[in-house]
């Protein structure tokens, strides 16, 4: 309690306190639940509060705007027990990341299930694919048709290919049709067309590979043939 007290004292160095009275509530403390990726600075931030005589004055109203407003939470509730104030949260899973390259940097955004953007410029925790990517595939707010395929291909194969779904490490765009992809810990580079029955097929090669403890350097997947180089 002592940390939590500590913590609401120096946001209230930086937080004016301009709370509607009948929303500033008071508590003897207040304990976060869920966080994973965000950080109990980021929760609070903005949101009015200041001690008094060993309690926090908080502005409830202000503190669930600012939790609805932010993109990596999925829901959180409000609750108090024992005088004490409890932010529950549940935040989003990343499915996939994006590396989108500009002339001079990278920017990276995490993507969740719905394909929508819930973190900028953030590596959240754990592995997920990692789709390198151009700045016109973002133009207008929105995914290019050939980001939004790619991603519609990996929620597939998150729910009928989880294997490979896993050990997928990075894609790349070559050109029109065509990716590269490449898998967790080999160094062969796969060229693909991006159908399902490539991605089957790519499963299966990479199974054979791993059998043989022989990877090449290059694989070419199309609908057609098959080139081992």
């Amino acid at each position: 309690m002592k940390r939590i007290a500590a913590i609401c004292t120096f946001l209230l160095l930086m937080v004016p306190v301009t709370g509607r009275g009948e929303s500033m509530k008071e508590f003897g403390a207040v304990l976060f639940k869920g966080l994973t990726n965000l950080s109990k600075y980021e929760i609070i931030e903005g949101v009015p509060l200041k001690r008094k005589a060993g309690a926090i004055l908080i502005d409830t109203d202000s503190l669930k705007s600012r939790l609805s407003a932010m993109s990596l939470i999925e829901e959180f509730s409000l609750s108090s027990k024992g005088g004490k104030l409890i932010i529950e949260i549940r935040e989003k899973s990343p499915f996939c990341t994006l590396a989108v390259k500009n002339r001079r940097e990278t920017v990276f955004l995490e993507v969740d299930r719905r394909f929508k953007i819930i973190a900028r410029s953030r590596l959240l925790g754990g592995s997920r694919p990692l789709i390198f990517c151009e700045r016109k595939d973002l133009e207008g707010g929105k995914f290019s048709t050939r980001v939004m395929g790619l991603m519609g291909n990996l929620a597939y194969l998150r729910e009928k290919q989880k294997k490979l779904f896993r050990e997928i490490e990075s894609f790349s765009f070559v050109s029109v049709g065509k990716i590269t992809v490449r898998l967790r810990g080999r160094g062969t580079r796969f060229l693909i067309e991006p159908r399902r029955v490539n991605f089957r097929r790519l499963e299966i090669i990479g199974g054979y590979c791993d059998s043989e403890k022989k990877y090449p350097k290059e694989i070419i997947i199309e609908s057609s043939r098959i080139v081992v180089r």
